[in-house]
């Protein structure tokens, strides 16, 4: 009898690896390496209560933006936002210098525009600092502080107190670009390294031999100072971090200390104070400042952002200094520009239908903004003014219109999208309550100049404003509120005589089968007539339409204009859903003013211990879901080898799963059924899409339920390691837990005695 044994693959058990709660992520550690409660990656979760789930998503409150005739409007430009606590009444008020002006606002209020004094002007990016009962607004170097004393009397120049005699060694407010209230004195950095302050409770006296040198006549220049703790300023320069130590009473015992030369801060807008300690941006990444137990002073070298570093190092740092951070329920937010820094607006032609001469013209681009155009299959060129375009890329219009040229077919393939560059288009997120990183967020279409915190319904909540010019409440909705709302019109029918359209009040039009095209306000409409192309469109020049190069176009104020193969997507140029009124039953309306936040979780990498091969065989992903389009991957370690499990797996609201042969939901809720068990999805939408429209509430409605269920999947995979790539496009998903088996394989048949 032989006393050799072999062993084979069958003869190793399968070993469980789970994940039954994750923390955050380490992007730094090889996958393999990574610890349980840990992932390799995230985009748009968080991971609060030991469960990946997909972020919450941006909300537009009314009185934070621009309200003219009962329509809600984005600015046209933000230059800053303040908060101003009015000690006299205890209300906040939000202040906003926008469209050239200020406003002031507050809940459930329309904006109100401030004065301005003769002469001020908000053309530059200004900042806003409450000193005692007054604001000072600071509109940088070249322009002139301004001070608001009560709401209603608005803005004006400072007036140095007393008799404005300079003799006695003050001088007035210096021009600057921010200031810090602290111990009853306002500070300012001033020039390039000096800190001026006030006296003590007046805002408009400064003394120049009341001046710290902070590194004096260094090319590092000051960007900000910040309080630290009571009696303590922090100075950040360029290239290193000062302390300014024992402000208190006449100053005599301040003193000036180096905390660090080996860094300083990139852009004064990221700094952020964190409980007892200061987190900023600098050229290693997110540093932080804190205070000992000795209640000493201490720059930590160690990166805070080390677990996130391959993000650190997609920073585009040629526009860095506009990055912006908040502290916001024990959260670090800070918005950054990530690879191009660029956010791209709506497709503009793709999918759109060719005229018949085989050109497609694009309307109301804005002359001088940049936009991006992708030629596809279809496309030999493309005209931009006297500009002919044959390659993809970049272009600046010259006009309101580009025409596309095609060689073969009716489908436009090329991609045009306006492009907004050097801004902030990702927003990292600290979680001190699991001390972990969240991994980042991004939003399609949308940036974040500046991250502030303000309160809403009575608690401090976290708001964004970004170049779209809409300011939004951050962390609130099941989905983000979309920069670009549209009305898609799909033609069904061709119009009866006296059927009319009406865009946003535009031209109100009426179909006439016996008139052509010598009056605007009439469709010339029959039988034969492609109506999506000629008379809606206006593609074909022997008859009415929206295009402005035909005699009589038809208006649809504040939309620009895409022509599908079934009809015209109106796209909002105000942040406004565009309002499509139609009689007749010849056309449908589908109206999008939101966007589903695409979550994205990469797990660690399952190994076999001792880092054998293995068998990889089945694997169970419990998960909680809420309107899902789910796709997940098995990706094994080879480049772009990947097994794909279940591909944008979605869940019907209607159906139950137990029992088989029960009746559909109606989604109207009219047998009172909604919480009853074992329905595949609790998702409702309110504006009545996907057929929630007349939903009655009867016994209560739940209108966050997500349903929970169990995803098997058996791999077959003879692998070194295998990470799972879970992805959810619309709704939401939470993931509850992850079981994935492994038998370990050796790579040839052993004998041993």
């Amino acid at each position: 009898m032989s006393r050799f044994r072999t062993y084979h693959e069958h003869d190793d058990s399968p070993a469980p690896m789970v994940d039954g709660g994750m923390r955050g992520v380490n992007m730094r550690v090889a996958p393999e390496l990574l610890p349980e409660q840990f992932a390799a990656e995230a985009v748009n979760m968080r991971f609060r209560f030991g469960v990946p789930e997909t972020r919450l998503g941006h909300m537009v409150l009314p009185w934070n933006n621009k309200i003219s005739s009962g329509n809600i409007n984005a600015w046209s430009s933000v230059r800053g936002v303040g908060v101003f606590d009015d000690p006299r009444t205890g209300q906040q008020f939000v202040l906003i210098a926008a469209n050239d002006t200020v406003f002031y606002t507050v809940e459930q209020n329309t904006p109100v525009e401030m004065n301005l004094p003769d002469q001020a002007v908000i053309d530059t990016d200004v900042w806003f600092t409450q000193a005692f009962d007054r604001v000072v607004m600071h509109r940088g170097a070249n322009r002139e502080t301004l001070v608001m004393n009560q709401l209603g009397t608005g803005w004006e120049y400072i007036s140095q107190s007393g008799d404005d005699d300079e003799s006695d060694g003050t001088i007035p407010i210096p021009n600057a670009s921010r200031s810090v209230f602290f111990q009853n004195r306002l500070w300012i950095p001033n020039d390039q390294d000096d800190v001026a302050f006030s006296d003590i409770g007046d805002y408009t006296r400064y003394t120049i031999l009341q001046e710290f040198r902070v590194n004096r006549g260094s090319s590092d220049r000051l960007l900000a100072i910040v309080p630290f703790n009571e009696t303590t300023l922090i100075a950040f320069k360029e290239q290193s971090v000062w302390a300014l130590t024992n402000i208190y009473g006449d100053l005599s015992a301040a003193q000036l200390t180096l905390l660090t030369g080996q860094f300083g801060c990139v852009a004064p807008n990221s700094i952020a104070q964190v409980g007892r300690d200061l987190w900023f941006l600098s050229q290693l990444g997110v540093m932080s400042i804190r205070q000992t137990e000795e209640n000493r002073l201490q720059s930590v070298v160690r990166p805070v952002s080390e677990a996130i570093d391959p993000l650190i190092k997609r920073i585009n740092w040629r526009h860095v200094a506009n990055a912006s951070a908040a502290y916001w329920d024990s959260r670090y937010y800070l918005a950054v520009p990530l690879d191009d820094a660029e956010v791209q607006g709506p497709e503009l032609a793709q999918g759109a239908i060719y005229d018949l001469d085989e050109t497609y013209t694009v309307q109301g681009l804005t002359a001088g903004a940049t936009y991006f155009v992708e030629l596809g299959a279809s496309e030999a060129s493309m005209d931009n003014g006297a500009q002919n375009l044959t390659n993809s890329g970049y272009f600046t219009a010259q006009g309101t219109t580009v025409t596309l040229h095609h060689t073969v077919g009716l489908v436009v393939t090329a991609s045009l999208r306006r492009v907004t560059r050097g801004v902030n288009n990702a927003v990292l997120v600290f979680d001190f309550l699991n001390n972990a990183w969240a991994g980042h967020d991004e939003t399609p279409g949308r940036d974040f100049a500046r991250l502030f915190i303000a309160r809403h319904q009575a608690v401090r909540r976290m708001f964004s404003y970004g170049s779209d010019g809409w300011v939004v409440l951050l962390e609130e909705d099941y989905e983000d509120a979309d920069p670009f709302p549209q009305a898609d019109l799909e033609v069904t029918a061709i119009p009866e005589d006296g059927d009319t359209l009406q865009v946003n009040g535009g031209t109100l039009i009426t179909a006439d089968s016996g008139l052509g095209n010598n009056t605007p306000t009439l469709w010339a409409v029959s039988e034969s007539i492609d109506f999506c192309r000629t008379t809606l469109y206006g593609g074909n020049t022997n008859l009415s339409g929206y295009d402005t190069n035909l005699p009589f176009p038809w208006s649809a104020p504040n939309t620009q204009v895409v022509k599908l193969s079934t009809g015209v997507r109106f796209l909002s140029t105000n942040g406004v859903l565009p309002a499509i009124a139609t009689t007749g039953s010849w056309a449908t309306i589908t109206e999008r003013i939101t966007l589903p936040i695409a979550a994205i979780l990469v797990t660690r990498a399952y190994q076999s211990p001792g880092r054998m091969m293995a068998k990889w065989g089945h694997v169970w992903i419990d998960v909680q879901t809420w309107l899902p389009s789910l796709t997940i991957t098995a990706v094994k370690p080879g480049v772009g080898e990947s097994t794909t499990l279940v591909e944008a797996e979605t869940r019907d609201r209607t159906k139950f799963d137990r029992p088989h042969h029960r009746a559909d939901h109606d989604l109207t809720n009219v047998n009172d059924d909604f919480e009853d068990p074992f329905r595949q999805d609790y998702s409702v939408t309110l504006d009545g899409v996907g057929g929630s429209d007349g939903l009655i509430l009867q016994d209560g409605v739940t209108l966050s339920h997500h349903q929970e269920r169990r995803l098997a999947f058996k791999l077959n995979e003879r692998e070194r390691m295998v990470q799972l790539r879970i992805e959810n496009s619309t709704g939401r998903v939470r993931v509850m837990g992850i079981n994935i088996e492994g038998a370990p394989q050796p790579e040839n048949e052993r004998s041993h005695v």
